[in-house]
C-alpha cells in the first residue's frame, strides 16, 4: 500500500498520508514519500499549491510505534540521523516555493502538529485536536518546538510544549496555529476557496520570494536552530525518562518519571 498518495487537480497537488490503520503515524516511508513528492514539484510551474491531507479519521498521530520501540537501542549517530529525517521534511516544506495548505481532521499530534505549523494555510474540522505530548513519554519536542515558536511565538508555545496537553481546534485557531475551524463537510469547500487566488490572481514568483523572505528571520537561522534541536533529541533519547516513557506508552500505562530505583 502506498503510504503517500499524490493527487493532482488542475494546478493543485494534494499529498495524502495513507496509514489510517496506524493513525497516519510518521513512518520512514511517509517521511521519505512526502519529502520526495515536494521536491519533485518544487520547480514545476504547473503546480501552484500543495495540500497536506490524510486518509481516515486522524490527520497524524506523530511518531511511529514501531520506531519508538527501536529508539532506546539506537546509537547517538542513528538517533541523529533519525531526527534529521523528519527535520529534512520540515525544511523541504519551508524551502519550497509553493504555498502549503493543511486539511486537518481528528488528532494532529507531535510531528503531525509540526506539519501543521509549517503550512501557510490550515483548516480543521470542529472535532480536531492539537498537541505536543512528547514530555508525557519522556521525549523533548525539540524540532517541532523550533517550528512552533516561529509560528506563534514563545509565550503561546510554552504551555503547549511543557504540559503535553491537547487543545481544541478553536483554541488552536485562537493562538494562531491554524486559520479556520469548520464542519467536516466544509473542509474541501474552504480549501477550494482559499486556493483559488493561486490559480491566476497571485504571482508564483512573488509567492516564492515572499516565502524566502519569511525564512530570513533575525538571530539564529532555521538551519542552525534545527541542527541544535536534533542534538537535543539525541540527548533526550539517552535518558531514563525516555526509556520509561516508551515502555509505558507501549504497555498502555502511566509512566513513572524520576521515581524509579537506579
Amino acid at each position: 500500500m502506498q503510504e503517500v498518495i499524490r493527487e493532482i487537480n488542475g494546478c493543485h497537488l494534494t499529498l495524502w498520508l495513507n496509514r489510517p490503520d496506524k493513525r497516519n503515524a510518521l513512518s520512514p516511508e511517509i517521511l521519505a514519500g512526502l519529502t520526495s513528492a515536494i521536491r519533485d514539484v518544487s520547480s514545476n510551474p504547473g503546480i501552484r499549491t500543495i495540500t497536506l491531507a490524510a486518509k481516515g479519521p486522524v490527520f497524524c498521530a506523530g511518531a511511529d510505534l514501531e520506531k519508538l520501540q527501536q529508539i532506546s537501542g539506537q546509537t547517538d549517530e542513528e538517533n541523529y540521523a533519525d531526527s534529521h529525517a523528519i527535520a529534512d521534511l520540515f525544511l523541504t516544506i519551508l524551502d519550497s516555493p509553493k504555498p502549503f495548505f493543511a486539511r486537518i481532521q481528528g488528532d494532529a499530534l507531535a510531528g503531525g502538529c509540526g506539519l501543521v505549523s509549517v503550512c501557510d494555510f490550515s483548516v480543521a474540522d470542529e472535532a480536531a485536536s492539537f498537541g505536543y505530548p512528547e514530555v508525557r513519554i519522556g521525549f523533548v519536542p525539540a524540532i517541532v518546538a523550533v517550528l512552533l515558536v516561529r509560528k506563534i511565538g514563545e509565550g503561546k508555545s510554552r504551555p503547549l510544549l511543557l504540559s503535553g496537553k491537547k487543545i481544541s481546534a478553536t483554541a488552536a485557531r485562537d493562538i494562531g496555529l491554524i486559520q479556520e475551524v469548520v464542519r467536516q463537510n466544509e473542509l474541501d469547500p474552504w480549501l477550494e476557496l482559499a486556493r483559488k487566488p493561486f490559480e491566476e490572481a497571485v504571482s508564483p514568483d512573488s509567492v516564492r520570494l515572499t516565502r524566502r523572505l519569511l525564512m530570513q528571520t533575525p538571530g539564529t537561522g532555521i538551519d542552525s536552530a534545527i541542527d541544535a534541536a536534533c542534538q537535543i533529541n539525541v540527548a533526550s533519547r539517552r535518558t531514563d525518562d525516555c526509556r520509561e516513557g516508551i515502555r509505558a506508552f507501549l504497555e498502555k500505562r502511566k509512566p513513572q518519571f524520576g521515581s524509579r530505583e537506579k
